[in-house]
C-alpha cells in the first residue's frame, strides 16, 4: 500500500520541462530588459536622431512613403512610387506583410502622435521588435531537439550573430527581420513535422 502511495506521490512531481517551464517567464522578462538597455544604448551613442525621424538607410525611408502612400490610398495592389523617377514612378517589388505591420504600430501611437509621427517612430522600432521576436521563436524552434533548459542559450545566440544585429538596428525599416522571423518560425514547425509526422 505505501509502495503504491509513494509511486502515486512520484507520478505527480513535476518533470524537469515544467519545472524550467514555470520559472521561464522571468528569464523572458529579463531577456526582454536586456534587449531593451542594449537597443536604447544603440539609440543614445550611435544613433540619436533616430526617434525623431532620421532613419539607417534609404531603403527606410522609402518604406515609410510606401506605407503611408497604402494608408492614403488604400490601394493594396499598387506597387508604384509616383514621386520616385518622376513622371514615369517607380514600381517596388515589395510584398505587403511589413507593410502592415508598420501600419499597426502606427495606429497604436496615431492618437497622442499624430498620423506622421507615429509612422516615423513604428518605422523606427518595428525591426528591434521583431528581433525580440525572432529570439523566441528560436528559443521555441530547438526545444524539441534540445529541452527546456536550453532556451536561454538558444535566445542569447541570436544576439551574438553581429550580421543579424545589423538588420535589427532602430531605424531600419526593412523586411529583414520578418523574413528571419518566417525562416525560424518554418524551421521549427519542420522540425516538429519531423519529430512527430502525425
Amino acid at each position: 500500500m505505501n509502495g503504491h502511495a509513494a509511486a502515486d506521490r512520484r507520478s505527480r512531481l513535476p518533470t524537469r520541462d515544467e519545472t524550467v517551464k514555470g520559472s521561464t517567464w522571468k528569464r523572458d522578462l529579463v531577456f526582454v530588459a536586456l534587449m531593451i538597455v542594449l537597443f536604447t544604448l544603440l539609440v543614445l551613442y550611435l544613433l540619436p536622431n533616430v526617434l525623431n525621424g532620421h532613419l539607417v538607410g534609404p531603403d527606410s525611408y522609402m518604406r515609410l512613403v510606401r506605407v503611408r502612400r497604402l494608408a492614403e490610398s488604400g490601394a493594396w495592389f499598387d506597387n508604384t512610387i509616383p514621386r520616385s523617377n518622376a513622371p514615369f514612378g517607380a514600381t517596388v517589388h515589395w510584398t505587403r506583410p511589413f507593410d502592415v505591420l508598420v501600419l499597426i504600430g502606427t495606429w497604436l501611437t496615431q492618437p497622442f502622435l499624430g498620423f506622421r509621427r507615429a509612422l516615423e517612430l513604428s518605422g523606427a522600432l518595428i525591426s528591434p521588435l521583431l528581433f525580440m521576436a525572432v529570439c523566441f521563436v528560436t528559443a521555441w524552434s530547438v526545444r524539441p531537439l534540445a529541452g527546456a533548459r536550453v532556451r536561454g542559450y538558444a535566445m542569447l545566440a541570436v544576439p551574438a550573430q553581429v550580421g543579424f544585429m545589423g538588420y535589427a538596428m532602430p531605424g531600419r525599416a526593412d523586411h529583414s527581420m520578418l523574413i528571419l522571423l518566417a525562416f525560424v518560425a518554418m524551421e521549427g514547425m519542420a522540425i516538429r513535422l519531423l519529430l512527430e509526422p502525425r
